[in-house]
Parts: structure tokens; sequence; C-alpha cells
């Protein structure tokens, strides 16, 4: 599948580090380094922050904006990989969650813009 981040794994299959897109664009790209010599070591995020598959999607967004990443990998409290998320899936969990929050509590927040429910879900970080 194509992507925009890999999940680095070291010789005990535990997570290295991260390889995104905007670390190939920042640490090879504009430093002018040979894609093909450059070393995926030298260049990925090491010991990436993390959610486990229970933690909420809200706690898992407020993550990667507070830490100013698209990535978080979901690993099992033994530490094996479960998956990737990205901010955008993030995000739109946030939101249908808001959605279904405002349409029980009535119809004056029924008419809410996803503008305006993006607002109430950054207020909430």
């Amino acid at each position: 599948k194509r992507g925009d981040a890999l999940l680095i794994l070291g010789s005990d299959q535990r997570v290295a580090g991260i390889l995104t897109d905007n670390d190939v664009l920042r640490k090879v790209v504009a430093k002018h380094k040979d894609p093909s010599s450059t070393l995926v070591v030298d260049v990925m995020t090491r010991s990436p922050r993390f959610v486990h598959p229970e933690d909420n999607s809200l706690d898992a967004l407020s993550t990667m904006v507070k830490g100013r990443f698209r990535h978080l990998p979901i690993l099992s409290k033994q530490g094996d990989v479960e998956g990737l998320l990205d901010i955008a899936q993030c995000l739109s969990d946030a939101i249908s969650r808001l959605q279904r929050k405002t349409q029980r509590q009535g119809s004056e927040a029924r008419g809410k813009s996803k503008e305006e429910l993006v607002e109430q879900l950054l207020a909430l970080m």
C-alpha cells in the first residue's frame, strides 16, 4: 500500500523508529543528500511516541497535535505493532464522535458545521 510513513523495526521486532515523508524532505532533500546512499537509520525519527489499541482517538489526536506529528504507531501492551494511525483518521473519528454526541444533546447542536465541531474538538485538547 502506498503511504507516507513506515515503521522501522529493530532486530527484536520492536519499533526502533518511524520514517515519514517529512523526514525525507527535511533530512535528505533539503540537505541535498544522495537518497541512494543515505541510510534510513540516519534520517528516521527514533523511538516515536505511540498509543495502545484501547486508547481513545481523542487522546491519540491530542498527542499528535501537541507533538506536531501526523503519524502514531499503535502498539500492544507487549510492544507488538498493531497498526499506524494518521492524523486524518483520528480527526475523522473525533468529528464523528462529536457529531454523535451533539445529536444526543438536542436540536441546538445538530446544525453545527464540521468547522464548528473541529473548533469544539480543539477546545477539548
